[in-house]
């Protein structure tokens, strides 16, 4: 045999010993790979892939969480995004699985620039997105054209939108000049390879554009609306609808969208009336015909900024005009809409997001441990209601954005100045944990996972170290089911995963509790928690498969990763009527790091598993 192989089982005799099983328990309950084999791991990304219920877990979000995949987190430097003062990066999976990634540069002569990633890990300098140019005014002079707050808009078709604001300099502080600012639109059809010449789908001064396509096809576009003549940089937030595509765009006035949200306030120095509710993240909410929004927000007589959420809940946004039937272009305007929470809470620069599960999560910039982070809150199904702060990314920045990458994928994206000398864009995504439902699939138990198909629900684990778990379960009359996939380039014998089970309504570990763990190598007996410690329960006579793909213990190569598959028989689980309480920890022997789905000796915190 392989000497790095009994190594291996030495290592997992002694796991059993700690677990609480004898050093004499017979080898051959040890189910053990003794080869490599050809797995084809399935990513996270691609699991959770069945026919989701809209809204399923819209009563239980608060039990929902967030979680960083480690593996898929990074950080984008100057010679990758063009530009050593990355502003407002945007951040998009693509209908190929490839990524994009744009910002602008603020010392750099105002340039939307733009790179591709294929996996996260790896990013590709594209260039140019919008880029500034000598233009004629309409009012026959020559000036300057800059483009700012780049973003990304994949479609459902596989085409991606760009969309960038644009402006003369000089010049933006003219009433007059309102025909020479506005936004300009780019598509590509090929992922971001190559893009379409530029089209201008709005005039007027603006700020912070963002695109929203809706199922029935319908693309609105929400932006600042900026009149510096009356109301500095910003004036509530405006929007532009197309029913063709892109093509032609309504309202079609300059200097004057449909303004659909605004609050007014008073201006802490000067005392002014102005108006604020500006850089919008909307989003049409799931399962309804309403929308929901978080803006940026002025308060009277504070500099402070705080976030300002919107709601308009029977339908489209309504119109905000005078009761003479004018657009708000001058100081005097309606505010709206009646259904609002204003300033909700401080910060800047929000966006917004929601899973198609329910819950929704607004991002935003906000000051933590005495600096500027991108924070998020996750929120219930109509964002009313959120929870509590947590910064999205571990380095201080600003201007960052989260984004809806999946099912259950979240993408964050933040301008990172934590080293003044190297600033750059750091990213991470996050997988969506709730509770899952168990597939009704009967399995056999041989170390593959073709029985499991990807439309089977899963849960994560992977947020401390670049080895990422997933586990599914499965129930027949007879047994219950587990499939666990490691992912992982530099695995070792000794490392493990522990899959742990107990009743709902258990707030500690006890008898009824039920542990089986495995490494690449193999799956140990289950074990049962009667006092204080787990111990082997020959009664429950559970099975398991390990296989690996790689060369364990060997950090000369690239590895693919192990599984293991475990079935426990349904009987001697008695308390899986409706529903099971589910915990998962994987532990990695050469660094001694260990994560897990949630706190171990809590079952209280556990994620459940429904029948």
């Amino acid at each position: 045999m392989n000497p790095r192989i009994t190594s291996a089982i030495s290592i997992i005799v002694a796991a059993a010993v700690i677990c609480g099983c004898e050093a004499g328990e017979k080898p051959e309950e040890i189910v053990q790979s003794t080869e490599r084999v050809a797995l084809d791991l399935t990513p996270f990304s691609a699991l959770n892939a069945g026919e989701q219920a809209e809204l399923s877990h819209a009563g239980c979000w608060e039990k929902s969480v967030l979680v960083k995949q480690y593996r898929y987190s990074g950080f984008v430097n100057k010679n990758i995004v063009t530009t050593d003062d990355a502003h407002y990066p945007r951040l998009a999976r693509l209908g190929d699985g490839s990524w994009i990634l744009s910002c602008h540069g603020a010392t750099n002569g105002n340039t939307v620039y733009y790179a591709t990633s294929p996996d996260l890990r790896q990013w590709k300098n594209r260039g140019i997105l919008f880029g500034p140019r000598t233009v004629k005014t309409s009012q026959g002079a020559t000036a300057n054209r800059i483009y700012t707050n780049g973003q990304l808009l994949p479609l459902r078709n596989g085409d991606v939108l760009a969309i960038a604001s644009y402006r003369i300099s000089p010049g933006y502080s003219l009433v007059e000049s309102q025909p020479d600012h506005g936004i300009a639109m780019k598509r590509s059809s090929d992922f971001g390879k190559t893009w379409s010449e530029e089209s201008e789908i709005y005039h007027g001064t603006n700020w912070e554009g963002q695109l929203l396509e809706l199922e029935n096809g319908q693309l609105q576009c929400y932006f600042s609306e900026s009149r510096p003549w009356i109301s500095g940089g910003h004036s509530g937030t405006g929007m532009i609808l197309s029913d063709d595509g892109g093509k032609t765009w309504s309202p079609d006035r300059v200097g004057n969208p449909r303004t659909v949200v605004r609050e007014s306030y008073v201006h802490y120095e000067n005392g002014k009336t102005l108006y604020t509710d500006q850089m919008p993240a909307v989003i049409k909410l799931v399962g309804s015909p309403g929308y929901a929004g978080a803006f940026e927000a002025r308060r009277s007589n504070s500099s402070a900024y705080g976030i300002s959420l919107a709601w308009s809940p029977d339908g489209l946004w309504p119109e905000l005009v005078d009761s003479d039937g004018s657009y708000p272009v001058v100081t005097a305007g309606k505010c709206g809409p009646a259904e609002r929470h204003s300033y909700a809470w401080t910060g800047t620069a929000p966006t917004m997001m929601q899973f198609p599960s329910g819950e929704t999560v607004v991002g935003y910039s906000a000051m933590y441990q005495g600096a500027y982070h991108l924070m998020y809150r996750m929120g219930d199904a109509t964002a009313h209601n959120f929870g509590d702060p947590h910064p999205a990314l571990d380095h201080q920045g600003s201007w960052g954005a989260v984004r809806l990458a999946g099912t259950h994928e979240m993408i964050a994206v933040n301008r990172d100045s934590q080293n003044s000398g190297i600033v750059g864009v750091s990213y991470v995504l996050y997988a969506l944990n709730h509770n899952i439902g168990a597939s009704s699939h009967s399995v056999r138990v041989d170390g593959k996972n073709r029985d499991w198909p990807a439309t089977d629900e899963a849960l994560f684990v992977g947020s401390r170290h670049d080895a990422q778990a997933s586990l599914r379960c499965s129930c027949d009359s007879e047994n219950l089911y587990f499939l666990i996939e490691i992912i992982d380039e530099e695995f070792s014998s000794g490392d493990t995963v522990n899959l742990m089970l107990a009743p709902v309504g258990s707030g500690f570990l006890h008898g009824n509790c039920i542990s089986v763990k495995a490494s690449c190598m193999g799956v140990e007996p289950a074990c049962r928690y009667p006092e204080r410690e787990w111990v082997v329960a020959k009664d429950i006579a559970s099975k398991g498969f390990s296989a690996f793909d790689g060369t364990p213990d060997d950090d000369s190569d690239i590895d693919n990763g192990w599984l293991c598959e475990i079935s426990i028989p349904v009987e001697k689980v008695p308390f899986f009527e409706d529903e099971i309480l589910v915990n998962l920890s994987l532990a990695k022997s050469q660094t001694g790091s260990s994560d897990s789905l949630a706190d171990t000796s809590d079952p209280g915190s556990w994620f459940r598993i429904k029948r």
